[in-house]
């Protein structure tokens, strides 16, 4: 994802009730990419930390900027694993069902792509 796609998120996460949604303080400067990248990259299973997050940014089209993001952390390639992390920011678009489609793509990328062979599925359901 570009910096300024980072930086559009780092925005949209200013909406303080995403912090109890999320469970992390949501508050960066926009030049704080790199550490917005790790808040969102943060929570792993100690066994699958062995790797770089790949944040993806949710895109309804390509020439605006992205609504959210997923994000595989913890790709463990040695027992191929991965956990998945999702947020969509920007208020308007929640609840519409772009979470899950942006899940199903991911998904579907990480077992045909990345031969990834299970998933750790940890689910929490928010509404706000």
């Amino acid at each position: 994802m570009a910096n300024s796609h980072i930086t559009h998120l780092i925005k949209l996460a200013q909406d303080e009730s995403l912090i109890d949604l999320l469970g992390w303080n949501t508050f960066f400067q926009p030049n704080e990419t790199e550490e917005f990248i790790e808040a969102i990259s943060s929570y792993a299973f100690p066994y699958s930390r062995k790797s770089q997050p790949l944040p993806l940014g949710i895109y309804l089209d390509l020439e605006n900027f992205s609504i959210g993001y997923v994000v595989l952390k913890g790709l463990n390639m040695d027992l191929l694993t991965t956990e998945i992390g999702i947020a969509i920011l920007d208020e308007k678009y929640r609840n519409k069902g772009y979470g899950t489609l942006a899940l199903k793509r991911l998904i579907i990328y990480a077992f045909q792509e990345l031969i990834i062979y299970s998933n750790n599925w940890s689910l929490q359901e928010f509404r706000i």
